[in-house]
């Protein structure tokens, strides 16, 4: 299997791979009509650092396209972080501005925090804090 670039697109050509890429890609209707299939576009990752839309995430590592969260929360509600030691990235991929609020209290939330914005990966250490709220 190559992955190459034609026309700026990215393209995956050889290997078994293809041929069910082009089972899965091509409907049975145009099969059936004889279209012939040149390429297959791979798929968008949902999500940024393997984050999905909507959610909020945490790392052991800085994030990168290939990143497993260590945890991903996607409900607006407070969250106690049992355990969690030592450095993290918290990266916000929530929409329409809702924020994540770090608390060094459990929930519920009082006491001193910190706030996340949409959008943002805040980096340091975890220890002080006891929880983590999603707000809309």
């Amino acid at each position: 299997m190559r992955i190459s670039r034609i026309n700026g697109k990215r393209t995956i050509t050889g290997g078994l791979v293809l041929a069910a890429a082009f089972a899965a890609a091509v409907p049975a209707s145009a099969a059936q009509a004889g279209t012939r299939v040149t390429s297959v576009q791979a798929a968008p990752r949902a999500g940024i650092f393997g984050c999905p839309r909507g959610a909020v995430c945490m790392y052991y590592t800085v994030p990168t396209f290939f990143s497993t969260p260590e945890h991903s929360w996607t409900a607006y509600r407070c969250y106690n972080l049992v355990g969690e030691r030592g450095p993290r990235w918290i990266f916000n991929n929530q929409t329409g501005g809702a924020t994540a609020t770090l608390s060094k209290s459990y929930c519920p939330q009082s006491g001193p925090s910190k706030t996340i914005q949409a959008g943002r990966i805040d980096a340091g250490d975890i220890t002080p804090y006891n929880s983590i709220s999603l707000n809309p």
